[in-house]
């Protein structure tokens, strides 16, 4: 009943997202409940079973992680398997691509701004035009181009550096989150118990209430409309 509720966020939020299922403390279970901890594992792995194709759960395992390591191989295995077969947009394993030295210097610069955002120096977000001024300061040989920009946005947007929305709707697209972190600050403050946020009603919060409710000095006032 407790894992229902994850499986069900992760399979509306990130569909075909692959997952694995693993329980702890089983160096814990006494070697006469070990039939148990075998009864529960099938159980979780039909209930998983349900979840497909909407979601790829490939393994349901229990290791031990407190008194002593326990089943740590199948897990490492596991993960190992899943990350060299995963395959990107272009249908090629992701693992032993080659990333650009560039990308990895435009990380590295993001990463120092987030710094700056943390410590209230800078805003947590840049309008495209901002974005593209610093990737020219930086005079990087593999991002000229709007096509070489993008798919470095994508690059920086699936490791976590940033975020970056590719909808045109409201212009979200023109909008580059530099520091993710503030973006889930924000919005754990919409997707809350009534108690934190009493201003949402049958799902909608009316403009009026956003003052209220973001109260952050970082808030980027001039976005919102």
């Amino acid at each position: 009943r407790e894992l229902k509720p994850w499986l069900d966020n992760i399979r509306l939020r990130a569909p075909r997202s692959c997952v694995l299922i693993v329980g702890t403390h089983l160096d814990e279970v006494e070697d006469a409940e070990r039939p148990m901890v075998d009864k529960l594992l099938m159980e979780v792995g039909e209930l998983a079973e349900k979840y497909s194709p909407k979601l790829h759960i490939p393994e349901v395992l229990a290791v031990g992680l407190m008194n002593r390591l326990e089943n740590i191989g199948a897990l490492r295995e596991a993960i190992y398997n899943q990350a060299t077969s995963y395959k990107g947009k272009g249908s090629l394993p992701v693992m032993g691509q080659e990333i650009p030295a560039s990308y990895f210097q435009l990380n590295k610069e993001l990463e120092k701004i987030q710094e700056d955002v943390r410590n209230g120096k800078k805003e947590p977000v840049m309008h495209s035009e901002q974005f593209k001024d610093l990737v020219q300061q930086l005079k990087l040989p593999d991002i000229c181009s709007d096509d070489e920009l993008r798919t470095a946005t994508l690059f920086l947007n699936e490791v976590g550096t940033i975020l970056h929305y590719d909808d045109r709707s409201h212009s979200l697209n023109e909008l580059y989150f530099i520091d993710p972190r503030w973006l889930c600050d924000m919005m754990s403050k919409v997707v809350t118990v009534h108690e934190r946020n009493p201003f949402v009603k049958n799902g909608i919060l009316p403009s009026s209430d956003v003052p209220l409710l973001f109260r952050d000095t970082r808030f980027p006032w001039k976005y919102f409309e």
